[in-house]
This record gives structure tokens, sequence and C-alpha cells, in this order.
């Protein structure tokens, strides 16, 4: 809904697509998590591999540091709109790269849990939910890698086109 709403509004704005891809792209990652999370409701209070659970707890920790260096570079972002200090756009492309990084963290954390699932597992619905909530984690690393590097472009067509 939020989504649709920036479109209606965007349409009005010049060079607003910026913000339809920022927007879309963060709302793909907050509807991966949410999937996740209500897969993860789903898991039955005993008889789940303890790795199982490990590798999944992995991978949303991932994706939670992930989303903390998100907001840190939405916070430096704001530089983006006046001359910046070296320190705020340290902090900008630091925290945007620690993004990216994270998301090839979590790209490992995948290919381990899913091996964890496939060794552990000895029932075909627990392996089928832990995949499932695995995919989903993987999905909202992906988004905000992608909403990562949509602010960043734009950080670069801001300042290196006009010379700062």
């Amino acid at each position: 809904m939020l989504v649709n709403r920036i479109r209606t509004i965007s349409k009005r704005i010049e060079n607003a697509g910026l913000f339809i891809k920022l927007i879309s792209h963060m709302d793909d990652a907050i509807d991966a998590f949410e999937d996740a999370v209500f897969s993860a409701s789903l898991i039955p209070q005993v008889g789940i591999s303890r790795k199982i659970l490990e590798s999944l707890e992995t991978m949303a920790g991932i994706v939670l540091e992930s989303s903390r260096n998100f907001l840190k570079t939405i916070y430096a972002y704001q530089c983006s709109t006046r001359i910046c200090t070296l320190n705020e756009m340290q902090a900008f492309f630091g925290a945007a790269a620690q993004v990216v990084s994270l998301e090839r963290t979590c790209d490992e954390a995948f290919r381990e849990a899913n091996r964890v699932i496939f060794e552990e597992s000895t029932d075909f619905k627990e392996a089928m939910l832990a995949r499932d909530i695995t995919g989903k984690i993987e999905e909202a690393s992906n988004s905000l890698m992608l909403a990562a590097f949509t602010i960043r472009e734009r950080a670069f067509d801001v300042h290196i086109w006009e010379g700062y």
C-alpha cells in the first residue's frame, strides 16, 4: 500500500525514480522478513534440530545487522543534499558497503544452512519449513543490498557529477 502511494505521489515529482526503486526494495525486504517470521512461528516447540535452528538464527542475525547498517546508510544519506564533510561521506559509503558485504555473508550462511538442513532434517515438513525460512531471509538480504546500491548510486550521481 505504501509503495503504491509513493508511486502515485512520485508522478508529480521530477526525478522520482530513485524513490520508487528505493521504497520498492525496502518494501521487498520487509515483506520477505515478515514472511520468514511467519514461517518461523510455525516451527514446533520441540523436535526440530538444534543445528537447524542455529543456522536460521545465524542468518537472521546477519540480516538484522544489515538492517542496522542500512538505517545508518539512510541517516548518512542526508549529507547528499548539501556539502558534506569527509567523515559524513565515509560514514555513508562505509555503511552502504557493509550492507553489501553482509549480503555476501548471508549468501554463505544460506548455503551452510541448506547443507545443515539436508544433513540434519529427519522430517519432510521440518526441511520444507526451514528451507522456506532460509529463502525468505536471503531474499530480505538481497533486497537490502539492492536498496543500498540504489541510494549509493544516487549519492555518486549527486556528488561526482557536480564535482564534489
